[in-house]
């Protein structure tokens, strides 16, 4: 990653933590209005939690776009949290990240039986 993010995955990872903990500096309200728009996908038993990102660098510099996705996937009680970022050389790309975050969670048995 380069200088242009502000923020490391590390740092969304534990903002989303406190998102969904309610910890966060802001109306519980407010909170709970975010934690409603996120959601991606639900199903009987889950919940997943997404957004993503886009940072353009230009195609002067040559530098591939940079994507994202954070969230997290709630089940029986339990949360798992992710940051991921990607390269995206297409813009076609950008519709890469949250099937593979969704892979990736479903990989580590974060769904339970594959959905």
């Amino acid at each position: 990653l380069n200088d242009s993010l502000r923020i490391s995955a590390i740092e969304q990872v534990e903002f989303l933590r406190r998102l969904a903990d309610g910890k966060l500096p802001f109306s519980e309200g407010a909170q709970e209005t975010v934690r409603r728009i996120t959601i991606v996908e639900a199903a009987p038993g889950w919940i997943l939690h997404a957004k993503t990102g886009w940072a353009t660098h230009g195609a002067a510099d040559g530098k591939a776009d940079l994507g994202w996705v954070v969230g997290w996937l709630e089940r029986d009680g339990r949360r798992w949290f992710y940051a991921l970022n990607i390269d995206m050389p297409d813009p076609a790309d950008a519709a890469k990240r949250l099937p593979l975050a969704r892979r990736l969670l479903a990989d580590i048995g974060a769904f339970g039986q594959r959905p």
